[in-house]
């Protein structure tokens, strides 16, 4: 058993070794793995072991280590197991070398003086008790500090501690967004077994019996159980046309055509669920609509350069989407009612993927800024202009989400062109852990109206299926079975059911079905593709 873990990149061995030099000198003992291999068969349970076994975690903070999967999975290892993490800030700008994961607690910086900086971690270690010192140790003062480390500080690249420019972030942002702990390690992500449970994909099964395993599915007598007045909208092709249609949940009223026109990609609801948002292409101009819920009071929306990334405020009086009206793709606001448009980001990078806080305050977004080759997820305050980098790890960040409650965030991690997973975290950055890890693709999720649970569509073997799962990574149900074709699950108002598209007979059209995978219900039957529902109260 050791009294300190010693966390680092692989770039700041000889930094590692200093500190490991010093630490020891002053009495304490330190885990040693220098023949264990990151990313290894043995390396998550040797990790998990020596964590375990260790005392407190004393992390080396630098660009590389700010970037290190292997580094992030030991702090959020070493965070579920609640042990206290010290980090020395060793080399680099602190933007770019203290990751979100120990932003709440005060780095000792040892970029200029490396002996005062290990002193003053050595006083710390002491205080707290970390180490039963020999009466002979005792006797080292803090100060003092090896010949042979004093010489390999010689040997170190300057000091770089003037701020790069970028945007400033100011603290309490900071507070707002947290501690983000990104667990993303493909084959190392076991450990996170014991804390929930995934499939077996494709084949598995749940305890429900429907739908049955077979390509057709079972369809009984529509059986009336939703409040009266609900209603589900949906895009519908006509006679090579596309319009919006409405109908009741029940499949028990024909559906009424809303909107006739070349509706483009599908259907936007707020939050509060008042208002639609949809695109119709005209010639090769895209134009904004948004309605009521009811289908009136249509109006639209006069935006230039449309590049996607329609979203209504959770209120449905505002909306956000990316333009390059102005030369270069960003994101921009404007009230439903129309009038003047806000542009919200200007970077010369591509800004897209706009997303609401349920309170409105916040847009979460995906940009590859600050000299990354890797997408981000940022967050910028409206009303401040404020902006703050979510997720600083190595690895592609897409599709932000907060939860309807505002406590999590939900967002997915691009690893190939056939390889996604969704992890979830804390609004405020704690807490963070991959919700799957499966060989194909996991499909943005959606929340379900209490924030217990997501829905998602996953992709793999050249179908599409539905899955439910606890927002603690509970209770993964399979919806439909594999080869439906099955896609674009959207929430009831109150949280039982779940309506999806389905080609499983050649052409998509419209189901309901329980959230537990029980009583499916098909609500249409024509010719033509019906997709992209949307559920309105």
């Amino acid at each position: 058993m050791a009294d300190i873990f010693l966390s680092f990149s692989s770039e700041d061995t000889k930094i590692k070794k200093q500190v490991e030099g010093y630490l020891e000198e002053a009495g304490f003992s330190v885990w040693k793995g220098d023949d264990v291999k990151p990313g290894t068969p043995e390396w998550q349970s040797v990790m998990e072991r020596a964590i375990q076994e260790s005392t407190v975690v004393v992390v080396i903070l630098s660009p590389d280590s700010a970037n290190s999967l292997w580094v992030q999975w030991e702090l959020g290892y070493a965070a579920r197991r609640e042990l206290r993490i010290f980090p020395l800030l060793a080399r680099g700008y602190e933007e770019i070398s203290i990751p979100l994961s120990v932003k709440v607690a005060q780095p000792i910086d040892i970029r200029r003086n490396r002996k005062k900086g290990l002193g003053s971690l050595v006083e710390v270690l002491k205080e707290i008790g970390v180490s039963e010192v020999e009466e002979e140790k005792e006797s080292i003062k803090v100060n003092a500090i090896p010949d042979w480390l004093a010489a390999l500080d010689e040997d170190l690249p300057p000091v770089m501690v003037e701020k790069p420019k970028m945007v400033r972030v100011p603290k309490w942002l900071w507070g707002l967004v947290g501690v983000v702990l990104l667990a993303v390690v493909v084959w190392a992500v076991g450990s996170f077994t014991d804390t929930k449970i995934l499939p077996e994909i494709p084949f598995i099964t749940r305890d429900t019996a429907t739908p049955s395993s077979t390509n057709t599915p079972i369809l009984p007598t529509p059986t009336p159980t939703f409040a009266w007045g609900e209603r589900i909208f949906y895009k519908s092709f006509v006679d090579g046309n596309s319009g919006i249609y409405m109908m009741d949940p029940d499949g028990n009223v024909q559906p009424q055509l809303l909107v006739e026109g070349e509706i483009e990609g599908g259907l936007v609801s707020s939050l509060n669920g008042t208002k639609l948002a949809y695109i119709i292409k005209q010639d090769e101009d895209y134009e904004i609509y948004v309605m009521d819920v009811e289908g009136s009071s249509q109006v639209q929306l006069a935006v230039e350069g449309y590049k996607g990334g329609l979203t209504l405020s959770p209120d449905g009086t505002k909306i956000a989407f990316v333009s390059d009206r102005d030369g270069n793709e960003d994101i921009y606001i404007m009230d439903v009612g129309g009038g003047k448009i806000t542009r919200l980001t200007t970077h010369e990078e591509r800004d897209y993927s706009p997303a609401w806080s349920p309170d409105g305050s916040l847009i979460g977004f995906t940009s590859s800024r600050y000299g990354s080759s890797n997408n981000k997820i940022f967050i910028k305050d409206i009303s401040s202009e404020s902006l703050a980098q979510f997720t600083s790890y190595a690895g592609n960040y897409l599709n932000p989400n907060w939860s309807p409650d505002g406590v999590k965030i939900a967002f997915i991690i691009y690893r190939s062109s056939n390889n996604t997973d969704i992890h979830i975290v804390n609004a405020d950055g704690s807490k963070p852990f991959s919700l799957t890890d499966f060989e194909g693709i996991e499909r943005p999720p959606v929340w379900s109206p209490d924030s217990s649970k997501l829905a998602f569509t996953y992709e793999y073997g050249g179908t599409t299926s539905i899955y439910v799962v606890g927002v603690d990574g509970y209770n993964m149900t399979l919806l439909t079975e594999v080869g439906w074709g099955a896609e674009t699950p959207v929430w009831s108002p109150d949280g039982t059911k779940i309506a999806f598209s389905s080609n499983q007979d050649g052409d998509f059209e419209i189901f309901v079905i329980n959230a537990d995978g029980s009583n499916i219900i098909q609500l249409t039957d024509n010719d033509w593709d019906d997709t992209y529902p949307s559920w309105a109260p």
